[in-house]
């Protein structure tokens, strides 16, 4: 079994910046299977999701507007 070198860290100006080269490296990390590469994709964007939840500070989160609009009461 040869390693997998997908995982290629983009620089800031080019994170959207997806080549043909990079789809037919994930398609070919899969054996041409098109549903493989799909699902492998969908499993490591939820996984950075939770990654990203679970890593994330509580105090970053917004939180839901007081019902009355206004901060007085709150303790």
């Amino acid at each position: 079994m040869r390693p997998m070198n997908l995982v290629r860290v983009p620089e800031a100006s080019d994170t959207l910046d997806i080549s043909d080269l990079d789809v037919d490296a994930a398609i070919e990390a899969c054996h041409g299977d098109m549903r493989g590469t799909i699902r492998a994709l969908l499993i490591a964007y939820v996984m950075l999701e939770q990654d990203m939840q679970a890593n994330c500070s509580r105090g970053y989160a917004r939180r839901p507007p007081h019902a009355s609009g206004s901060m007085a009461g709150r303790q």
